[in-house]
């Protein structure tokens, strides 16, 4: 059954209530003192007494004679939902036989959406809904037997989480395997991101710990659980939310997932305290995260000054090709949405860093030939649209003289000597490819194989200071 299929038999639903007889008597007859324990029985019952209709793309595919019998089926849910009361439900197992009805007409999706408008004056069965999402305890299990590196690794993670250090939880938390929601909590969870998204998304930034609010985001599909981390305000939700993407999802996203997505950053931006430790987690590398890039430049779009500073000083400099082309994604999508001054507002930050590092040879690092960083894109973007023309001219104009100073210079080494003349002449390579780029072009990476200086290419030069 496709959400299409729920949506048509909502809008041709007449009012009909018939039974569901094998689910019924699983409600009237329990095997166990334990609902949860009975609920998967449930489910099999509600599956076995629609198994017939199971397989039907549209209603039209279902004869005339036997449309009245689903239509019945599906109003007993409807029936059952709309006019619930723990009076009449006193250990709630119509109401989990109803979750489990739920449960097995929404296998596309949606459904909740569609049944909505048929379930009114919801009160008793939104605070029923509630009770079911305060119920589970949900924490983790610690056998006798585990060994005491595990149970460190254990205790990190509760202690970043109970001190919200994003940066450390964020780097233990991939080794921990999350429990599914089961399906009562599950179907209680979607029904409630419909009919009450602000009081679930209150409800969630109430959470005390990484494992409550990432259980509860597994329930809810990647769109909504990026609109309740957006609603909620809460930085343990954001945090749940970005690690299921970041750790626990391959797939690209879609249209809608991505659209949430970024306004759950355009939410995150404005948290002057957060935003930067959020940074720090998932953005050193963002070839780690590449599904995240498109959002986040889009959202960046509309950022303000320090959040876009901490977005730029997150990164990790040193040269990473995948890094590199991630961050041209996430910029090409800045560079789309933002105003000429916020552009030049992280172009200029990206220079300065960038200038300030100078490839890392003040940390021992050596150059073994001209090399690149991962803000390329936007050093590119500070020497197009903000950088004074005439300084690039003089700059890219001063590299002989430079070559001639450097020459001059005591050198610990060869290998010393050559490091800082690749230094000059990475330098060069960025100014030489802005000079003659495009500013009107899509891709503003440059390739390290450009036309060299004029100093660097007789067939003295190759001899004296070898090929580059």
């Amino acid at each position: 059954m496709s959400p299409e299929f729920v949506a048509d038999l909502v809008s041709r639903w007449n009012g009909t209530v018939g039974e569901m007889p094998s689910l019924q008597q699983k409600i009237t007859e329990p095997t166990s003192d334990d609902i949860l324990s009975d609920l998967d029985c449930m489910v099999r019952a509600a599956q076995h007494d629609i198994h017939e209709f199971a397989d039907a793309r549209r209603l039209e595919d279902i004869h005339s004679s036997r449309l009245d019998e689903l239509l019945g089926r599906f109003g007993w849910l409807v029936v059952a939902l709309r006019d619930w009361k723990a009076t009449d439900d006193p250990h709630d197992r119509r109401l989990y036989g109803a979750l489990a009805a739920a449960a097995v007409w929404d296998v596309g999706g949606g459904l909740w959406c569609a049944l909505t408008p048929l379930v009114q004056n919801t009160a008793p069965l939104v605070a029923a809904l509630y009770r079911i999402l305060s119920s589970r305890k949900v924490q983790p299990m610690v056998p006798s037997d585990t060994p005491l590196w595990e149970r460190e690794h254990l205790d990190r993670l509760l202690e970043a989480d109970r001190c919200a250090d994003w940066t450390a939880l964020a780097e233990v938390t991939p080794a921990f395997q999350l429990s599914l929601p089961d399906i009562g909590f599950t179907q209680a969870a979607r029904a409630l991101c419909v009919i009450d998204l602000p009081k679930l998304a209150a409800f969630a930034s109430g959470m005390a710990t990484w494992f409550e609010a990432a259980y509860l985001l597994a329930a809810l599909s990647p769109v909504d659980s990026y609109r309740i981390a957006a609603e909620s305000r809460g930085a343990r939700v954001w945090f749940a939310a970005l690690e299921q993407l970041a750790n626990r999802r391959q797939k690209a996203l879609s249209h809608d997932e991505g659209t949430a997505l970024r306004a759950l950053f355009e939410a995150m931006v404005g948290d002057v305290a957060a935003w930067p430790a959020f940074m720090q987690a998932f953005n050193p590398y963002p070839v780690r995260h590449p599904l995240m890039q498109r959002p986040l430049g889009q959202a960046l779009a509309s950022a303000p000054t320090a959040a876009i500073h901490a977005y730029v000083d997150s990164i990790e400099m040193a040269d990473n090709e995948g890094c590199a082309r991630e961050v041209a994604t996430c910029l090409t999508e800045f560079r789309k949405h933002a105003s000429t001054e916020l552009r030049c507002v992280l172009w200029c930050r990206a220079y300065e860093r960038w200038d300030r590092w100078s490839f890392g040879l003040a940390n021992g690092r050596h150059l073994t030939e001209p090399a690149q960083s991962v803000l390329d894109f936007a050093l590119i973007g500070w020497l197009l649209e903000c950088a004074p023309e005439e300084f690039v001219q003089a700059e890219m104009a001063a590299f002989e003289e430079r070559l001639r100073i450097l020459e001059a210079e005591w050198h610990a080494s060869l290998t010393a000597f050559r490091s800082a003349l690749n230094l000059l002449l990475s330098r060069y390579l960025i100014f030489n490819h802005a000079y003659y780029m495009d500013a009107e072009s899509e891709n503003w990476l440059p390739s390290i194989e450009q036309s060299l200086p004029t100093a660097l290419t007789s067939a003295y030069a190759r001899a004296r200071y070898g090929e580059n």
